[in-house]
């Protein structure tokens, strides 16, 4: 490891020759880069051969080149391929610098050797394609060159044959591999790589978002120089371009068409062209490279990755493809296109095809044949598009569950914005076209990425201050115009009322303990104390030289400090008289009273100053470091045990022992936090961020006294406003206000924020659904409760039948299966029963409709019976009477043409025709716990104890097979049928992509199994999932999403 080795002592070049490093004799310089020089060398043992040894450049042996040089050496020994330079051995000089040992290369770079040899436009693809592999195997072991360019690309010629060689991963970088254990520092400012080659997103400064499309790009301007002898852009306007000028021209200049590039001829006195430096290419015309190589070229060169080759293999393909003259991918190909490539391909067919053009029927044979050739390479080019898109979705949505599971709702409502609302795509299964919804995942976790606050109240200006009374009856907020605005929260509408206003911005405000009083502060130092009960104007004081930044009263209310922009805090006794100054030149945009009201705490640009309230001095001063710029302060913990702290250019929150000064712990924030906000009980800590965010953490003090905050709500409260602070305040019971730039005055709930809540029903529960009519859950309780006063005040006051309640709601309706008479349909919206149905054996274990609700089975373990009905069940018809020993519950499909059993005698699955009885299929492999059927019946989905099958009931082809840790105890798919849901013998919730038969990760994962997972129902329109556990005592539902 890099961090372990000695650091090693410069050595010249010079002193190197003659050498001997290990079993090496080192030679004369062959080579200088960057970061290292690269030595011919003598290998003495086990074998005499000529070998490369790279060392690292004397001199330059910091840190950060160790590291690169470690990751090249890393990156070259993950990868075996022809085309790449191998690694032979790797070591350390005795002087500390690291080498590398490599094959010795006699060739010259890709556009000098097909220069010098004169090979035409076919030679040079085909050794290009070689290297398009290499750089692919290299992307496959999770490397990225970053660096490639002609003198990066070698070839040699052996037994006559062209080989080329990929050489110098010293900017390599790895996607999912860690290449060394050391950490890379450098400036972040500071471009990678050779300006003319590199991608445009490696051009930015600073940035870490590349990716293996970036060797792409690089790949194209190679292409592009092989085949015309120029770069895309101009070297002259390359050399002259500064820094700034070079990235823009990288990121927006346009290139020209390869065919563009016109050979220029020499004239008497002139400078060397082109023609005369790349010989090959002035024998070239530009009608060799229009049309097609223009299309692969220029699609190698996108600006937006997005549109460009996704990989090196498909810029190889697509060169195959057009060497052997195939329709490349490279266009939107048409019709003209694709039969010019055909006739090229079979051009005796088509002159006998010419020939015979007088025949009308011969002709028609060939034009059809031609459609039908046409029609199968464009439905293979759709299937292929459609399998990048497949994929492309199941990485947007595992990192959107990713985020969910982390309570990232900012995060994950970002992520949404981001995809499209609606994609043109193709039906999974059958190809044809449709315009499909958003994903019906995408609606679940959109639902749950917008917490909705327990209430809005809108404001017509900006508000940048705001305060409420200690029980939380009282707001006051201060706005840009300087109106100051009480809110009685304690209405149920809230109506503004407008105290009065300071003609000027106002920022600040604070309500006396008692809440019969507020003071606000304006931007250029004026205060106005108001009176909360009557709405008049106390009194003003106006001898602050900047604006007031923020006011805090004391706990016993004797004391106002009033801290001012750049200035100073001043110190007010209670009757408006200025009992203490304190000057300093820092930013005051929080103050703090300690709870006895005996000490303020003021940040400092050195620390945070403690002044004694009784003296009128300073008492101590609190060390801050590592953080010089304080701005948000407060207490936390129980009985405020901590104060905490964060600074403008740090994303970390430090806690201090207010007395001692001794750190107490650090907590990670999103990024500077404008304001901090603690729970009356000191348990949560909130932080508000300039882009709307509200970070909600959850403390917790450790073994060793320190205190550590846990994430456990990160929502998107308000618009994003910069350098605007965000003012919180905390109420009872667990409930925040927050406002913002954008007029809105929020009250959240704590509890309602998270994305999934647990409902702790008051008695025995036996199941809960969600119905699309109701925002709140409807509950259904055993048969002895159903009658008691407080189980009808859930579900609206509708008292529902006796019976066992059907698994899911459909279309407005439940069946509820009395054990031993009848089956009662009920309408939901009303409690009303529409219809009873006499059962025909006993006991009735349950029920479940068709996905229309006009069919109906009812079950027990050894038979089932299915109704019919078009009137809403006020009549119905017997269909079908089966004596079938089952496992679990049964299920129709099809329309409810056809049943789906678990046969317990044959331990199969097993499809019955409704009409006829027969059994029109078995599936061998037995369902241990769960099964489902997808909306549009095709998919069938079970669950055993080793894992989750997916099979196609059309064609029997499994499209899914995976193994899994717990066993699914309930299956359900998204109404679009490309998510299957499994709810696991731990409580866990998993998502699956059917398309690309991926995991997508855990949805929901409970803090204690609440019991036995029994049910799981997703809520038409997929905005909601309710999730039933069995415990000793009754049934809990956790309800994911919101209505």
């Amino acid at each position: 490891m890099l961090d372990d080795l000695p650091p090693p002592q410069p050595i010249g070049i010079e002193s190197l020759a003659g050498a001997v490093v290990g079993d090496y004799t080192i030679g004369e310089p062959i080579g200088e880069g960057g970061m290292g020089v690269v030595y011919a060398a003598q290998q003495t043992q086990p074998v005499r051969r000529q070998v490369a040894l790279k060392i690292i450049r004397a001199g330059l042996a910091n840190q950060e080149m160790l590291a690169r040089f470690q990751a090249e050496r890393q990156a070259l020994a993950m990868m075996d391929h022809p085309h790449i330079a191998k690694v032979l051995e790797v070591g350390t000089t005795p002087s500390g610098q690291p080498y590398l040992v490599m094959e010795l290369l006699q060739g010259q770079k890709i556009t000098d050797y097909a220069d010098t040899h004169q090979l035409n436009t076919v030679e040079r693809l085909r050794i290009f394609k070689l290297v398009c592999h290499a750089v692919q195997h290299a992307h496959r072991k999770g490397i990225i060159h970053r660096d490639l360019k002609p003198s990066n690309i070698l070839v040699e010629q052996i037994d006559g044959t062209a080989v080329p060689k990929v050489i110098d991963f010293g900017l390599a970088k790895a996607v999912d591999v860690a290449l060394t254990d050391a950490t890379l520092v450098g400036d972040t400012s500071r471009t990678l790589g050779t300006p003319r080659y590199m991608s445009p997103e490696q051009a930015e400064p600073g940035s870490l978002d590349i990716d293996t499309r970036s060797d792409v790009y690089s790949l194209g301007v190679v292409l592009y120089e092989l085949l015309t002898g120029s770069l895309p852009f101009e070297r002259s306007a390359l050399r002259s371009a500064g820094p700034d000028e070079l990235r823009r021209l990288i990121r927006e200049a346009e290139p020209r068409k390869p065919s563009a590039v016109t050979p220029v001829t020499t004239q008497a006195g002139t400078a060397p062209t082109v023609s005369e430096t790349h010989p090959a290419q002035a024998r070239r015309q530009p009608s060799q490279l229009s049309g097609e190589l223009d299309w692969i070229v220029l699609k190698a060169l996108e600006k937006d990755r997005e549109r460009r080759y996704q990989s090196a293999s498909d810029l190889a393909a697509d060169l195959r493809r057009y060497l052997n003259h195939e329709a490349v991918h490279a266009c939107p190909p048409s019709k003209l296109y694709r039969c010019k490539k055909y006739i090229r391909r079979h051009r005796v067919g088509a002159g006998i095809a010419t020939l015979l053009a007088v025949c009308l029927l011969a002709v028609g044979v060939m034009t059809t044949w031609q459609v039908v050739q046409v029609q199968r390479a464009r439905q293979e080019s759709e299937w292929r598009a459609q399998m990048a898109s497949d994929l492309l979705e199941a990485v947007r949505l595992k990192t959107a569950v990713a985020l969910l599971s982390q309570r990232n709702l900012s995060g994950l409502r970002d992520e949404i914005e981001q995809w499209p609302r609606r994609t043109l795509s193709r039906h999974p299964r059958d190809g044809s076209p449709t315009d499909l919804p958003p994903a019906s995942l995408v609606t679940l976790l959109r639902s749950a990425a917008y917490p909705a606050p327990l209430r809005s109240l809108r404001h017509i200006q900006p508000i940048h201050g705001l305060a409420a009374t200690e029980d939380g009856q009282i707001a006051v907020t201060v706005d840009a115009a300087g109106d100051v605005t009480q809110w009685n929260l304690a209405s149920t509408t809230p109506e503004p009322q407008r105290l009065g206003s300071h003609g000027e911005q106002a920022d600040s405000v604070a309500i006396s303990p008692d809440g019969k009083q507020a003071v606000t502060g304006s931007q250029h130092g004026k205060l106005m104390f108001w009176d909360l009960h009557s709405g008049e104007l106390l009194r003003t004081i106006e001898q602050h030289s900047s604006g007031v930044e923020s006011l805090r009263w004391s706990p016993d209310g004797n004391y106002l400090a009033a801290g001012a922009r750049y200035s100073g805090v001043w110190v007010y006794n209670s009757d408006g008289s200025l009992r203490l100054k304190i000057d300093n030149d820092h930013r005051h945009e929080s103050l703090l009273f300690s709870a006895d009201s005996r000490e303020l705490f003021v940040p400092t640009r050195q620390g945070i100053e403690v002044w004694d309230m009784d003296t009128n001095r300073q008492a101590r001063s609190i060390d801050t470091s590592p953080l010089v710029n304080v701005r948000a302060i407060c207490f936390a913990g129980p009985d405020q045990r901590w104060l905490v702290g964060g600074e403008r250019f740090s994303d970390l929150l430090f806690a201090w022992d207010p007395q001692t000064g001794e750190r107490g712990g650090q907590m990670v924030a999103a990024e500077y936090a404008r304001s901090l906000a603690a729970s009356p009980d000191g348990k949560w800590l909130a932080a508000s961020y300039t882009d709307g965010r509200v970070q909600v953490l959850e403390l917790d003090c450790r073994y060793d006294d320190q205190i550590t905050g846990k994430l456990h709500h990160q929502f998107r409260a308000h618009r994003k406003a910069l350098d605007h602070r965000q003012p919180i305040v905390w109420l009872p019971e667990n409930e925040l206000l927050s406002a913002a730039s954008d007029g809105d005055l929020h009250h959240w709930r704590l509890d309602e924020v998270q994305p999934w809540h647990t409902i702790t029903p008051p008695g025995h529960l036996h199941l809960t659904l969600l119905c699309p009519d109701h925002t709140q859950p409807m509950f259904f309780f055993f048969d002895h409760l159903r009658d008691i006063p407080w189980a009808k005040q859930f579900n609206g006051g509708k008292c529902f039948p006796y019976g066992t309640v059907s698994r899911d709601i459909t279309n407005g309706m439940v069946a509820l299966a009395h054990e031993n008479t009848h089956i009662s349909i009920a309408e939901c919206r009303t409690g009303r029963v529409l219809g009873r149905i006499k059962t025909p054996f006993k006991p009735c274990h349950g029920t479940v409709f068709s996905s229309d609700g006009r069919r109906l089975i009812a079950y027990n373990q050894e038979q089932l019976c299915v109704w019919h009905s078009d009137d809403r069940w006020a009549t119905h018809t017997l269909l079908r009477s089966i004596k079938v020993p089952q496992i679990n519950p049964p299920t129709l499909t099809d329309q409810g043409q056809t049943i789906i059993v678990d046969e317990a005698e044959h331990e199969c699955l097993m499809e019955i025709d409704v009409a006829s009885g027969e059994v029109l299929a078995k599936y061998p492999d037995p369902s241990d716990s769960a099964y489902c059927v997808s909306h549009d019946g095709i998919l069938l989905a079970e669950a055993a104890h080793h894992g989750i099958r997916v099979r196609n009931r059309k064609t029997g082809a499994r499209l899914l097979e995976q193994s899994v840790d717990s066993q699914p105890r309930a299956l359900q798919f998204l109404p679009d049928d490309r998510v299957l849901l499994a709810l696991h013998n731990d409580g866990r919730l998993t998502a699956w992509h059917i398309p690309t038969r991926q995991a997508l990760g855990t949805l929901f994962v409970p803090a204690e199994v609440p019991g036995d997972p029994i049910h799981l129902q997703i809520a038409a329109g997929g905005r909601r999932v309710v999730m039933n556990y069995h415990s000793h005592q009754t049934r809990i539902p956790i309800v994911l999403g919101r209505p």
